[in-house]
């Protein structure tokens, strides 16, 4: 309750008559606008892939010279807007007998039907001692949205090209 009177800015008290299944009905539909606030829809999304994903998929490429293990997701406020960062965690082992210095490379996320969902691009001075496997931690920054084309209820269609 604390955490939703801080961001929407209300918090009414149940009122001591209503009833107890319009008092849940009232605490859904407050869930419901905070999960349609995008930052939260979106940490939320892939917090959930986080969960359903307890061992991570393996590489497609059969040959990599590196395979990863585990990765996690959380959202970190910061003091000021600008210092909110996306920061995601990943462990990936070295399946060579030589240790690795620099990597160029991306952790890929796809949704169910194969579909690419974002890129976030591996930390390339990361050293990876062979046989070994290594945790890796970057943050960034909240990205600036972007909506190329929206179509509407009524069909009618907004691009971005058209307003520029």
């Amino acid at each position: 309750m604390l955490l939703f009177h801080a961001e929407l800015g209300e918090c009414p008290e149940p009122d001591p008559t209503s009833s107890l299944g319009q008092r849940v009905t009232d605490l859904e539909k407050r869930l419901s606008e905070l999960e349609s606030i995008p930052a939260v829809a979106l940490a939320l999304k892939l917090r959930a892939q986080t969960n359903q994903t307890a061992e991570a998929s393996p590489s497609p490429q059969g040959d990599a010279p590196l395979e990863l293990e585990s990765w996690s997701y959380r959202f970190k406020r910061g003091k000021y807007e600008y210092e909110n960062r996306h920061v995601f965690t990943y462990s990936l082992k070295n399946l060579t007998e030589k240790g690795i210095k620099l990597v160029d490379g991306s952790l890929i996320f796809r949704d169910r039907l194969g579909e690419k969902i974002m890129t976030i691009k591996l930390l390339q001075d990361v050293h990876y001692p062979f046989g070994e496997s290594q945790s890796a931690t970057g943050g960034w920054s909240v990205p600036e949205l972007r909506i190329n084309k929206a179509v509407f209820e009524d069909n009618t269609i907004w691009s971005a090209e058209a307003h520029q």
